[in-house]
């Protein structure tokens, strides 16, 4: 069982009595993950429960280029019960976009299984995943701060046991989070922990010739320390991630000089971003607010813009602003991965006046 247009024209006619309603306001949180995400620490009704008690009307679990919580909701009939919120059937895509020079997710919502179009995503970008196992064990040969603790404490590291790790773990999707799991189960039992890393990486940063990114990684671990250095993260392996892959710092990007092994990888073979035109709404997820100019390239690929409750309040007004600008909706995402209520605190941030999201009901409209 799984989405289709019957499904679809269903939660339409959902939204539709929601607008009847007219409220100036409703609550929406368009971008949940759960255990189907390798990141994900909460079930499907844990989040679709949490969304419920927030008042929450409308949700969409979309899960790191998975599908697979749709089968949860169909079986269990989660899409016609009017004690849960309404939820909008999506998928968060891993895209190709070199001008980006960034990880680039894009929302899409009111997907249909049976669309030809659709299913080909998916499978390139599950190939695509199998094909950045391998570059990540590239760079992993590279990095001098793994290398240096691997070499000390006799540490076995291998593509072909984390494949096996992957092959044992509840979601085997490989991704940062699982990747980052792996490397600190066999870090951890030497003694090795998240400031250990920090304080090598910092140390061996200050050898690397090539100046921009010797001062790109002193930025970026300048930020980690400011965010973390109060906190209790030593044995927190989801932390390593800022560490070993740095968003934006990639070595492809330092043609001139040897490799330092980032495991940002950005470019593996996932689907152009254009091939995202057809079936279903595409919403810009997380955008970084001093590149919208880049949505000049993306008239007739991209419905709308995130604002998303991870950013501060500033990127999200700059973000709100070009998107009245380019007439495209600006929708509202937690991206929420756990059951808490961290991204939960200030509710009025996923409020929609009525014409917003009659403008988004009409986006989906057109899927149907």
């Amino acid at each position: 069982m799984d989405v289709t247009r019957e499904i679809n024209k269903l939660i339409l006619s959902r939204i539709k009595q929601l607008l009847l309603e007219h409220r100036d306001t409703y609550r929406v949180d368009l971008h949940l993950h759960t255990l189907y995400s390798s990141d994900g620490t909460q079930t499907v009704l844990q989040a679709l429960k949490k969304a419920k008690e927030k008042h929450i009307d409308i949700v969409s679990i979309a899960d790191h280029d998975s599908i697979r919580a749709y089968s949860e909701i169909m079986k269990n009939n989660y899409f016609d019960n009017s004690s849960l919120p309404i939820i909008v059937p999506g998928v968060e895509f891993t895209v190709s976009f070199p001008e980006y020079c960034e990880r680039c997710h894009i929302l899409k919502y009111f997907y249909d299984i049976n669309d030809i179009g659709f299913i080909g995503i998916l499978k390139q970008n599950r190939e695509a995943f199998n094909n950045r196992i391998h570059i990540w064990f590239k760079s992993i040969e590279k990095n001098l701060c793994l290398q240096y603790f691997f070499s000390k404490y006799d540490i076995r590291c291998s593509e072909e046991q984390y494949r096996f790790y992957l092959g044992t773990h509840r979601n085997p999707i490989p991704d940062y989070a699982n990747l980052m799991e792996y490397l600190f189960s066999i870090l951890r039992p030497h003694g090795i922990g998240v400031w250990d890393i920090y304080n090598k990486i910092i140390e061996l940063n200050q050898n690397d010739l090539c100046i921009s990114r010797r001062h790109d990684v002193e930025s970026a671990m300048i930020r980690f320390y400011k965010k973390y250095h109060q906190q209790d993260i030593n044995d927190n392996y989801r932390k390593l991630r800022p560490l070993l892959a740095p968003v934006g710092i990639v070595d492809t990007y330092y043609p001139q000089y040897d490799p330092i092994g980032s495991l940002s990888i950005n470019e593996f073979g996932q689907v152009p971003i254009e091939s995202l035109m057809n079936s279903g709404v595409n919403v810009f997820a997380h955008p970084n607010a001093n590149k919208l100019y880049l949505m000049e390239q993306l008239e007739g690929v991209i419905s709308g813009l995130e604002l998303n409750a991870h950013s501060d309040i500033d990127t999200n007004q700059k973000i709100k602003q070009i998107a009245q600008e380019r007439s495209l909706v600006a929708t509202r995402g937690s991206d929420k991965h756990t059951d808490t209520d961290e991204y939960y605190i200030q509710m009025e941030f996923y409020d929609m006046k009525y014409g917003e999201l009659q403008k988004l009901y009409d986006l989906f409209k057109k899927c149907i």
